[in-house]
Parts: C-alpha cells; sequence; structure tokens
C-alpha cells in the first residue's frame, strides 16, 4: 500500500512514541481571503470565476505527473510530513533524491523525527544493487539491505511481475514514481480542482485531484463488502483497518505536474459528524518543496558504507513477504 511509504515505515514506530517532533508541520489549506492575507499558507480551491476550458481528469493528470517523473534525469526535493494515527501526531522532515543511471534507479530517502524525546532517523539508499536500511530509533540502531535485482528477477520468473506494484510504497524500490503509479492503481481520480500552494518564490499554481478506492481495490480490504458494490450499496469504509485512508489528495504542479503535495485522508464516522465532529482527517499529510528537476546529483550520494554495524540480508524475507518462494 502506498500509504505504508511513511505510515507502514515511520507511523509504526512513531505511534507509540510520547513526543511530538519539533519541525513544523505541513500547513492546512486555507480558502479565499484568508489564504491571501496569511503568508505560508495554502489556497484550496481557487476557481476562476468564468473558466475558459475544461479541466483535464484526474487520472490523466496524474499519468502526466507519472511520465513527467520518469523523463526526468533526477529528483531532489525537501519533505516535510505530519502523521495522525492511532493518537499520535507526530511530524518529522528529510530529503529525497533519485538519479538514473546505467545501474539503474539511485535513490536516497532520509528523514527525521522525534522518538521518547530523542533524535531519531531513517535512511534508505539504493546503489543500483542493494537498497540499504538504516534506521535509528532513540538509542538503537539497525541496518540492513535488500537485493534489488534479486527481488526484480524473482517476480519476473515467477511471472507475478505485476506484484512489483505492491511495494510502491517503499521508497528505495521505486521511489515517487512508483508511489504514484501505485496511487493510480488503487485509485480512480474523478475530483479536479484549481488551486495555489504558497511558496517562498510566490503561489504555485497546482491541480487537486481526489481520488476514491478502485472496487477491486477496496475488496481486498474489505472482502464482505463486495456484495454491498454489486447490489449498488456503497461499501462501508468505516470498516477499513485505521491506518488506511478512505480516500487521497494530490496537489500536482500545473506547469511541471511535479507532486507538491500527498495527503492520505479518513471522513469521520457518520455518528460522529451527527456529534459535531470533522468531516475528514488527514492520516499522513506529506509535502516535497525547494524541489530540484535534473540537476546534477553527486553520485556520493547514491553510496552506503555499512562500516562496522552488522547488515543481515533480508532479501529472502522480503519475497515471502510478496508471496513468493525464495
Amino acid at each position: 500500500m502506498p500509504i505504508l511509504m511513511i505510515a507502514g515505515l515511520l507511523a509504526a514506530a512513531l505511534a507509540v512514541a510520547a513526543a511530538i517532533g519539533q519541525v513544523e508541520p505541513p500547513q492546512e489549506p486555507q480558502t479565499g481571503q484568508a489564504a491571501g492575507r496569511t503568508a505560508g499558507q495554502v489556497a484550496r480551491r481557487n476557481r476562476p470565476e468564468h473558466p475558459t476550458t475544461p479541466s483535464p481528469s484526474g487520472q490523466t493528470l496524474l499519468k502526466g505527473a507519472i511520465l513527467a517523473l520518469e523523463s526526468r534525469r533526477s529528483v531532489s526535493a525537501k519533505i516535510r510530513y505530519r502523521v495522525d494515527l492511532m493518537g499520535q501526531r507526530p511530524v518529522g522532515s528529510g530529503v529525497y533524491s533519485e538519479q538514473r543511471s546505467e545501474r539503474g534507479l539511485l535513490l536516497r530517502f532520509e528523514t527525521r523525527f522525534q522518538l521518547a524525546g530523542e533524535p531519531s532517523s531513517l535512511l534508505q539508499v539504493c546503489d543500483g544493487r542493494y537498497l540499504w536500511v538504516y534506521q535509528k530509533l532513540g538509542d538503537e540502531e539497525s541496518l540492513s539491505r535488500i537485493d534489488v535485482a534479486r527481488v526484480e528477477q524473482e517476480l519476473e520468473e515467477s511471472g507475478e511481475i505485476g506484484k512489483i506494484a505492491d511495494v510502491g510504497w517503499w521508497p528505495g524500490l521505486g521511489g515517487l514514481t512508483r508511489l504514484l503509479r501505485a496511487l493510480h492503481a488503487a485509485f480512480e481520480f474523478t475530483s479536479v480542482e484549481e488551486a495555489q500552494l504558497a511558496d517562498q518564490a510566490g503561489p504555485v499554481p497546482v491541480w487537486r485531484i481526489q481520488g476514491e478506492w478502485k472496487p477491486e481495490k477496496l475488496a481486498q480490504w474489505l472482502p464482505n463488502e463486495r456484495k454491498a458494490g454489486q447490489n449498488g450499496r456503497a461499501p462501508d469504509l468505516s470498516k477499513l483497518p485505521r491506518h488506511l485512508p478512505d480516500h487521497v489528495v494530490l496537489y500536482l504542479g500545473k506547469t511541471d505536474r511535479f507532486p507538491y503535495r500527498i495527503e492520505y485522508r479518513r471522513r469521520a464516522p457518520k455518528d460522529q459528524e451527527a456529534e459535531g465532529g470533522s468531516e475528514d482527517r488527514s492520516l499522513v499529510t506529506m509535502e516535497l518543496f525547494d524541489r530540484n528537476l535534473n540537476a546534477s546529483i553527486h553520485p556520493a550520494n547514491f553510496l552506503y558504507s555499512p562500516g562496522d554495524l552488522e547488515c543481515p540480508d533480508r532479501t529472502s524475507q522480503f519475497i515471502e513477504k510478496l508471496g513468493l518462494a525464495p
């Protein structure tokens, strides 16, 4: 699942943390005049009064974003994120970079957060052969690696290469492009609006697109609700595991199609709405900013030396999780 890119790798540990990080969290979208008055906030639904051309479909916009990313020689950006799961609301920041090379897609994903008041971090580096995963949670640190070429070979030889979409949430295995492909496969993006995101250099015009679960993907999580869809009734999305969203929202740059903001959202149960609760909330909000496209990235950025730290190979376990024999 794409949400596990952040929630699985970060929130699983952060959900039990007693402290919330010190990084400034992503800012909530604002509407109308409030957005114009307050610097640094996001203006949502900034629709022109008389649109001259129809908006493209959400699926078309997302496909364009995927193709645009795949055409870039390199991509780098800073990251801010906020998680709201299981009563905890940690925030953090990091950096992301990717570069295409003869060795394949090179990646680096690094994030910092607070765990029980202690600085903690997660680092993933893909050098084209191995995905190195280092994490420091408080005073404890660990390192492991996955043979990326072997994972793809096993999937191809088994005829299950389609399952590569199941690991779209893992930053080191496909990066930002695979994350968007996984979203495209799991959600149908039908709602499209024009909006603006605040930036130090000025407002960034974006498309705000909202995606709802595709029936076949939703059935994997709610098999008992399949009949509801077949009978014309809406499935009860409140039965989804509480760490999963019931819809997602993407903000894609109008000119560069870059994914500046990704929100995994969950609507409040109807009984809570009746009591005056919020209609929906963001489980995970991730912002990418200060992005740089097609710039030269030093090769050392995609190298990792394990040093004296023990580094078990987790490739077999990873393949087993995909339902394949190692």
